[in-house]
């Protein structure tokens, strides 16, 4: 998940690797170089200009379309966390040229039509993605990559009900494939790597406390998401979100803390920390919630939506 899983959390195609869908004619021969692991650093161990150029060596050794998607789109990330929001948004867009065009030629690819789909949800063209996963689903029903993208929109969108179901889904999907012994990726790069059988626990815990629904099981699953992961930043702030739903101001200023330590540039951290300093009457809590915005208005825009506001 990426903030609400939509700030996404965020980010790289790879289900590629497999080739997995029918017909799809990537293969780990197509795997790109010139610097994929610096490109795609989830935990911004790199300063954003060094994820540019990192990328912009992907882009220039690397021929196929899928690949490029996911580099210019994380490179997209990486220019908004430089503060080019306008390079961002061509890179945005060359992302979705790449996806588009491959589907043109490769029209039975579930996983090109997936990640156009994660990107067009994290661009907030919300039909546009729906009608992807559509697609994708008629090719191959049941990937936890569709209930994943639809419960991000339905969070988005405050259908929390809706959320619940289709991250329960996931979740569900996830246990069977794990247990069958699935070992490919999925997911893309809106939201990272997340390997078949991860938990979707915190996603499970954000939805409901969004909805103000099952609030024992969402404190029971949020404790669970944290442990598992080994205090991830995702989880945190799930947990965090729970607490500051719940009342529970001071722990959920030390979740957020935690998570926005752990990653400086995750937006719904620094919402989070932000609000929480803001109701303690600290100041410095407008420059984090300025910040996020900056990052990523969306997220931002569907915590907001979902209770997390300044006083």
């Amino acid at each position: 998940m990426r903030a609400a899983a939509l700030s996404l959390l965020l980010f790289a195609a790879a289900n590629v690797a497999n080739g997995q869908a029918q017909n799809d004619t990537s293969t780990t021969s197509d795997a790109p170089t010139g610097g994929w692991g610096s490109c795609t650093d989830v935990a911004h161990r790199r300063s954003a200009e060094q994820e540019i150029a990192a990328c912009t060596r992907v882009l220039d050794n690397t021929q196929a379309e899928m690949w490029r998607g996911a580099a210019f789109w994380w490179r997209g990330l990486a220019q908004k966390r430089a503060g080019q929001p306008t390079r961002a948004a061509e890179d945005f867009a060359s992302a979705l040229a790449a996806y588009s065009h491959y589907i043109e030629i490769t029209p039975r690819s579930s996983e090109a039509y997936f990640q156009r789909g994660q990107l067009l949800a994290y661009l907030q063209r919300y039909d546009d993605a729906l009608r992807d996963y559509d697609a994708a689903d008629r090719i191959a029903p049941n990937q936890i990559i569709s209930h994943y993208g639809r419960g991000n929109i339905a969070f988005a969108r405050g259908y929390y009900a809706l959320a619940i179901s289709e991250f329960d889904a996931a979740q569900r999907t996830a246990r069977l494939r794990s247990a069958s012994g699935a070992l490919h990726m999925t997911d893309g790069a809106f939201s990272g790597r997340r390997f078949v059988g991860q938990t979707f626990d915190a996603l499970r815990c954000q939805a409901r406390a969004a909805a103000g629904a099952e609030l024992d099981l969402a404190e029971q699953v949020c404790d669970n998401a944290v442990r598992a992961s080994n205090s991830d930043a995702d989880a945190l702030v799930a947990r965090g979100f729970l607490r500051f739903k719940q009342g529970a101001l001071e722990r959920a200023a030390t979740d957020f803390a935690a998570a926005a330590q752990a990653r400086p540039d995750f937006a719904a951290a620094l919402l989070g920390r932000g609000v929480t300093r803001l109701r303690a009457s600290d100041a410095t809590g407008s420059a984090d919630i300025d910040r996020a915005r900056a990052l990523d208005g969306a997220a931002v825009a569907s915590f907001e939506n979902a209770g997390l506001r300044a006083p």
